[in-house]
């Protein structure tokens, strides 16, 4: 198979179906009628800068202009924004690739909506679309936004660092013992099911009373992205 069918065999997937009334895809989907139609979409969110609403005649769209790599932005901002936005009908996210900005929003809907942990949201997310790869900076600001809205973690999720290393440390010594490094890192990460980012780091600090302030903290020394939300389309 080519490139040129691989193209055509990913124009003719239908979009991403995470939950109720939520869809998640990358910028070609978003120029694709007969998909969103298909889908009985009624809103867009676009998660990203220079991308084009292809029909605000026909969908409600809303633009979120986030920066592409800039994981310093302040999304606590938006993330009640976008919530309600997306909750007025069957909503299409999309970014660029699908795999990072539009994915973090679409978790956020998760917990707000469906009272969600972000690691719940994140399984289900992962499982309806495999490449989602937010960015550990996206996460952090996803667990605070998953405790402002009182939702806590469940038990069998609370793994230490220290836990979690113990278990890689293992199966790397599994792997060394048939002298064949036969399990790669993505393995090992699959065999663990935690996410492909430092977890481990997030959940113990969460643990800590001064979680909250920590976070509060770091973000108001980081460069923080202010959007511009005189580029969000409407209806005509």
């Amino acid at each position: 198979m080519n490139s040129l069918d691989l193209q055509y065999l990913r124009y003719d997937q239908d979009l991403n179906h995470i939950w109720k009334n939520v869809w998640l895809g990358d910028r070609s989907d978003s120029e694709n009628l007969q998909k969103l139609q298909k889908a009985d979409i009624t809103h867009i969110l676009i998660t990203g800068n220079n991308l084009k609403a292809f029909y605000p005649d026909k969908f409600k769209y809303k633009v979120i202009p986030l920066e592409n790599y800039n994981w310093n932005a302040n999304l606590m901002e938006v993330f009640d924004e976008a919530v309600e936005f997306i909750k007025q009908g069957n909503c299409f996210i999309h970014c660029i690739a699908g795999m990072h900005r539009s994915p973090t929003f679409t978790i956020a809907y998760l917990i707000k909506e469906g009272k969600m942990t972000v690691q719940e949201a994140y399984n289900l997310t992962k499982q309806k679309r495999s490449l989602i790869d937010p960015p550990e900076r996206f996460i952090e600001q996803l667990y605070k936004y998953q405790f402002q809205n009182g939702i806590q973690d469940k038990i069998d999720e609370k793994l230490t660092s220290s836990e979690k290393n113990k278990n890689q440390i293992n199966l790397e010594k599994q792997s060394q013992q048939n002298n064949k490094f036969s399990i790669s890192p993505q393995e090992i990460k699959a065999k663990q099911q935690i996410k492909p980012i430092n977890v481990g780091k997030v959940l113990n600090t969460m643990s800590s009373n001064n979680y909250k302030q920590d976070l509060e903290e770091r973000y108001k020394v980081n460069d923080i992205y202010k959007y511009d939300y005189s580029s969000n389309y409407k209806n005509k």
